[in-house]
């Protein structure tokens, strides 16, 4: 796009900047599915943590923009956004003691803000923009390096943990046990920095030490369920041996997947379709019961310190306990299988559900994760019910019908929601026979 005609583009500066999508709690569409008090995710239902939650989080534990920009330098920016780089060292000199996220909640530092990475976005792409998407898309990525910048930089563990103690309830698994770990370790030493407390000698000891007791374990108990599933198989066919050690290559492979419900669901798929193959469908009872026992890898706690202790700043630690309960909006129909990226085409799901059905068609994913079936459905009842009572604007009644039809028509009636309630009510309260 031609900076020269940025006044009269439709995707210019002056109409960009004040779109209420471009601030950066908005920038994942304000649909009426999102940001619901208690809504769960369409796929394992648990309670997710709406962005305003997240947005609050980060004024408060980011350090003050005028330590960031001082202690930083900027010189790379400056040089390379000079924009951008007066406006920061004009918020600086006006809030020196606000987090850049608390500062741009005002709507006129937010757009002074956008305006200036819009004008360095036009100028670095001399040339035409292919849509409005595309041009909104590098918008976003040169907001998202800046936020990266002052995110890295966290005020104190035992003022971080402070703050991000009433989510705790939405981390699980290894995100909970490595929470409270880093909340007894910031007790002991308030003053580091959280990637300071991960890279403590006795802490990467431990957990070096506890990375080569689960490979152990792992190991042993994968060799147990291996060779009871082998001795069945064998005892009808010894000729299989070879057949077998192929089989447990495949499996080893799958392995690398982090998601252990996955990784159980192909294993077990490999094995069916083994027996399948050289005629043992009547041994798949017993087979299969060995085989779910076997252990899968996963995320281990130790596991996911060693990568934080190598890769991550202290930003990158707060994304990695948060991000996984934070709500998407997710296709129920790809856009590579002509899904389209209208609201009746989404469900809304936690970062680590959404993860997992990046890799796998909507309906297949039903397959191995059936809870989706009821908590979807439970989904589209929550977003009725606040479409019922106000909370959700009227014009958006029309969603859960739309929505419903999508997911019964591409899931072949797997997951299939019951309206008539709800369309009986609507009709009642707009007096009106128009809906299906």
């Amino acid at each position: 796009m031609n900076i020269k005609s940025i006044s009269n583009s439709n995707y210019s500066k002056t109409t960009i900047s004040h779109q209420a999508h471009m601030h950066k709690m908005a920038f994942y569409s304000p649909s009426p599915i999102k940001n619901i008090r208690g809504n769960r995710c369409a796929c394992c239902g648990e309670e997710m943590i709406p962005y305003p939650v997240t947005a609050n989080l980060w004024a408060k534990i980011t350090l003050p923009i005028s330590q960031v920009v001082k202690g930083l330098r900027l010189e790379r920016l400056k040089e390379e956004h000079p924009n951008v780089y007066k406006v920061l060292n004009y918020f600086a000199y006006m809030y020196p003691n606000q987090s850049l996220d608390s500062i741009l909640l005002d709507g006129s530092n937010h757009n002074m803000f956008v305006d200036s990475i819009t004008h360095t976005v036009l100028e670095a792409n001399d040339s035409e923009f292919p849509s409005s998407v595309a041009f909104r898309k590098a918008i976003k990525r040169e907001t998202m390096n800046i936020f990266n910048i002052f995110e890295s930089n966290l005020k104190n563990s035992s003022e971080v943990i402070k703050e991000l103690k009433p989510l705790e309830k939405f981390m699980h698994n290894e995100k909970r046990e490595i929470f409270e770990e880093l909340e007894s370790l910031s007790a002991i030493y308030p003053d580091k920095k959280l990637s300071e407390l991960v890279q403590l000698p006795e802490v990467v000891e431990k957990h070096i030490r506890g990375c080569y007791d689960d490979a152990i374990e792992f190991a042993k108990k994968r060799d147990f369920h291996w060779q009871k599933a082998d001795e069945i198989i064998l005892k009808e066919n010894s000729n299989l041996q070879d057949a077998l050690k192929k089989l447990h290559s495949e499996v080893n492979a799958i392995y690398n997947d982090d998601d252990p419900q996955r990784c159980a669901y192909f294993i077990k798929k490999l094995y069916k379709g083994f027996l399948e193959k050289n005629n043992l469908e009547h041994i798949e009872k017993p087979v299969l019961e060995e085989i779910s026992q076997l252990p899968v890898r996963g995320n281990t706690k130790n596991l996911v310190m060693a990568k934080i202790r190598n890769n991550y700043s202290d930003g990158a630690i707060v994304r990695f306990l948060t991000r996984p309960a934070m709500e998407s909006e997710k296709r129920i129909i790809h856009v590579d299988d002509g899904g389209s990226n209208n609201l009746t085409n989404k469900v809304v799901m936690c970062r680590d559900c959404s993860d997992d059905l990046n890799k796998l068609p909507f309906e297949e994913f039903c397959a191995y994760r059936p809870e989706i079936i009821e908590n979807t459905k439970k989904q589209i009842k929550l977003v009725e019910d606040r479409i019922i009572d106000g909370s959700i604007d009227f014009s958006f009644r029309h969603y859960p019908i739309e929505v419903a039809k999508v997911l019964d028509e591409y899931t072949n009636g797997i997951v299939k929601p019951d309206l008539a309630e709800y369309i009986a009510k609507i009709k009642e309260m707009e007096n009106c026979e128009g809906l299906p």
